[in-house]
């Protein structure tokens, strides 16, 4: 997806009265409210209160190279952060304490902390999954005492003992390419992986060396996954479509030419897996030149929303989700500068981080979304958030990356 290397990340933490809950809303989990918002712009990292504009965790990778990732679990305990310098590091949200710092072998591109599992001793048992650029995804087990307190890394009875950092977890499954993107179904029944020779594979979890489907149809590296539910999923490209998908069949459903705006129309709905193309990709335009690559970035359960990026591109597309299942086009605007990054959280919010007016959010007001100029967060985390002397780099360093990787 883009990643922080190219952009900027943006997650919430969710709450509630009763029991703090953090959740990623960049996937879209539900919560009651948006209490805490983490910002990784390029190599630092920031957690901010939205109640006391309190920043509660300051964190810069190793060697000042960017951040690729970020994961709440979905039940408070557990935050997550990965970066370029291979670091993947694991804090305690009850004091923002780190509690895991492990050294992956390759520079990973996602992190991802699903929900955990009791034990029959009343622990909870978390699995910690992350992708890498060698085409490998891993995990590795962390333990919750009864009393919420860390209780430690569970180890590998099949591995000797080594170091937290040198353990690199347990092998997943594995591409022949960079992994772009990684999606843990909400029933953790699939694993959904994507590279940038654009393959999405559907795996069984946590047996992911069976094989569900793949998923064949894009003709440019597959950009970012965005779960729906459990049962559909929605992926970008650099041939500029989105795609909705049947995770329990691998069938194609929809196709959106999201990149040429005068195309926007989806072609009649697809019931069988398309044959993997051979040829240059041609743009709904008929051009063959490569169409812009865009981004889907985050999914609203509340209202049905799915918002996507265009890159090299200031607009911002909202399709919505109707009870055929399909999408269409809802509503479509220029923001001010280059948005890098944008996700719901669960109220319906939509929160825009741009290059230079960093965070902006928007709200639906009268069937439309609405910026809330008045949002206090915007000045903190704009004078809190800025680096002395690092660049936000827009989207399309992502085709080129891919593109200068594949020379090697």
């Amino acid at each position: 997806g883009i990643n922080a290397e190219y952009g900027v990340f943006l997650i919430t933490r969710m709450s509630n009265t009763n029991n703090q809950n953090y959740v990623p809303f960049s996937l879209g989990c539900p919560s009651t409210s948006c209490e805490f918002i983490a910002i990784a712009a390029v190599q630092s990292l920031f957690v901010s209160n939205t109640k006391t504009l309190e920043t509660v965790l300051q964190k810069k990778t190793e060697g000042d190279v960017p951040f690729t990732s970020l994961s709440f679990s979905p039940d408070n305990f557990l935050f997550a952060a990965a970066g370029e310098d291979k670091v993947i590091e694991l804090w305690d949200t009850l004091n923002w304490k780190s509690v895991i710092k492990k050294k992956a072998h390759k520079r990973p591109t996602k992190v991802q902390v699903p929900s955990p599992k009791p034990t029959s001793t009343g622990e909870l048992q978390y699995t910690v999954v992350y992708c890498d650029k060698a085409g490998d995804t891993s995990e590795f087990l962390v333990v919750i005492g009864s009393d919420g307190k860390f209780v430690g890394e569970k180890e590998d009875k099949d591995k000797d003992k080594q170091s937290a950092e040198q353990d690199r977890g347990k092998f997943l499954l594995g591409h022949f390419s960079w992994i772009t993107d990684m999606v843990i179904t909400p029933n953790q029944k699939y694993i959904i992986t994507c590279d940038r020779d654009e393959c999405i594979r559907i795996s069984n979890f946590p047996n992911a060396y069976n094989i569900h489907c793949y998923c064949l149809g894009h003709t440019e590296f597959v950009s970012k996954l965005v779960s729906i539910d459990s049962e559909h999923f929605v992926s970008g490209s650099g041939d500029g479509t989105l795609r909705l998908w049947s995770i329990t069949t691998g069938n194609l459903l929809q196709t959106i030419f999201a990149s040429q705006p005068s195309s926007l129309s989806a072609p009649p709905l697809s019931l069988t897996i398309p044959s993997y193309p051979k040829k240059e990709p041609i743009s709904a335009s008929g051009s063959s030149k490569p169409s812009p690559a865009v981004f889907p970035r985050s999914f609203c359960n509340k209202n049905q929303f799915l918002v996507a990026l265009i890159e090299g591109s200031k607009m911002v597309q909202v399709y919505h989700r109707d009870r055929t299942e399909s999408l269409s086009l809802y509503q479509t605007w220029e923001a001010e500068d280059l948005p890098l990054d944008c996700a719901f959280d669960s109220t319906g919010t939509l929160w825009i981080v741009g290059q230079a007016t960093l965070v902006k959010s928007f709200e639906l007001k009268e069937k439309n979304f609405v910026e809330r100029k008045e949002h206090p967060l915007t000045k903190h985390l704009l004078s809190s958030c800025l680096v002395e002397g690092s660049v936000l780099i827009d989207n399309s360093s992502l085709r080129k990356k891919i593109k200068l990787d594949k020379m090697k």
